[in-house]
């Protein structure tokens, strides 16, 4: 335990804070059928956080039905650094410059995104853990 919080540390100084919808999920995602804009629901949760974070918390989901508890992986990387290639390039047109910055590499977002899911698994642990006392 005192190994993983020492490496959250060190890590939290590395990774950009974000503004996080932080239960950023398909039903959480609506597009209007006539002009297909693209609309975000559900915002009680955020907050300031990982950026990996609101990753993890879509891609846990990614291709499985809503009531699917016993599958927790995340997709292939194949599938993630697609995703996080259509981010960036999503990023570059709000933000033009946004992909030449070394903290929003394609390998360091992923990178962040294992770390989030490390740090996810281990928190359903301990409150599972804590909820079985």
């Amino acid at each position: 335990m005192d190994w993983f919080e020492s490496f959250m540390r060190k890590y939290s100084d590395q990774c950009p804070m974000v503004f996080n919808h932080n239960d950023f999920r398909s039903t959480n995602i609506m597009v209007l059928k006539d002009s297909e804009e693209i609309l975000f629901c559900d915002f009680e949760y955020c907050s300031y956080g990982f950026r990996g974070y609101d990753f993890v918390t879509f891609l846990m989901e990614w291709d499985k039905d809503i009531f699917q508890l016993d599958d927790i992986n995340l997709p292939s990387d194949d599938v993630i650094e697609k995703f996080i290639q259509l981010y960036i390039e999503g990023c570059d047109q709000i933000d033009p410059g946004y992909s030449a910055r070394a903290e929003n590499s394609c390998q360091k977002i992923m990178n962040d995104v294992k770390i989030q899911w490390l740090y996810f698994l281990f928190a359903f642990m301990a409150i599972s853990l804590h909820q079985n006392e």
